[in-house]
């Protein structure tokens, strides 16, 4: 009888889990199919994604939003949830590239050209996004930004600058491969001229099931799926960094 009221009790705890998770915009894509070979296990657990920049995630946290696990596109963001006690654990998880993303063809070869000639230019706010904070090493990295600054409009985030363009209200764009990469625009690789932004997983909670969904993300099966959305792990994957 005693074994029947441990497993029925068990059975309980484990159906209906939920994590709850606050993700950097530019993960979008690829920590859906992410979480869809994880469920694949573990059908009993929900797991619930809100997507924003880091820093503005990350000021949501630090005024007391509730989130198990926090994925941003920047240490800065993750480390100051470390400083604030909000955590005391964090790992790298990979480093992502930029795009330059049109409606039209552009010449991948220069990217400065159609950055001249280009109307409106929307990227991420660099105040509060990562990327944003990479594109505009970039343009300064080909010595323009002096000329585009008048020209560039800002987005929430990552996903946004896809939407201005999509909607002709931006040229060009220049967010995240992993975005342009689902976005159905054309698209240039930025391989050069800024700091490759890093992915940095912020554990908030240490609940069984969110240290399950960690283990996933250290995964083979994760890795690939990150690379084929243009986010690379070689060299870093799974090196742990704790901050005390």
């Amino acid at each position: 009888m005693k074994i029947i009221i441990i497993s029925f009790l068990f059975s309980i705890a484990a159906f209906g889990e939920t994590i709850h998770i606050a993700s950097a915009s530019s993960m979008k894509f690829p920590l859906k199919e992410i979480i869809s070979r994880f469920k694949r296990k573990n059908k009993e657990v929900d797991i619930k994604v809100f997507f924003d920049s880091s820093g503005n995630l990350m000021v949501k946290i630090l005024r007391g939003a509730k989130y198990d696990l926090f994925i941003s596109a920047g240490k800065t963001y993750a480390s100051k949830l470390i400083s604030a006690k909000k955590s005391t654990y964090m790992y790298s998880l990979a480093k992502g590239k930029l795009a330059l993303i049109s409606r039209e063809k552009i010449d991948c070869d220069n990217l400065a050209d159609p950055l001249e000639k280009s109307g409106i230019i929307a990227i991420p706010n660099p105040i509060h996004a990562p990327y944003g904070k990479a594109g505009i090493s970039f343009i300064k990295s080909i010595k323009l930004y002096e000329k585009l600054k008048e020209k560039l409009v800002y987005g929430a985030n990552a996903l946004h600058v896809a939407h201005f363009v999509k909607t002709g209200n931006a040229d060009l764009g220049i967010t995240s491969l992993s975005v342009a990469l689902r976005s159905s625009l054309n698209f240039c690789i930025i391989e050069e001229g800024y700091e490759k932004p890093e992915y940095f997983v912020v554990v908030l909670n240490n609940k069984r099931i969110v240290k399950d969904f960690i283990e996933f993300l250290k995964s083979p099966v994760v890795k690939r799926i990150l690379e084929e959305y243009g986010i690379y792990t070689v060299g870093f994957y799974q090196q742990p960094c704790i901050i005390s």
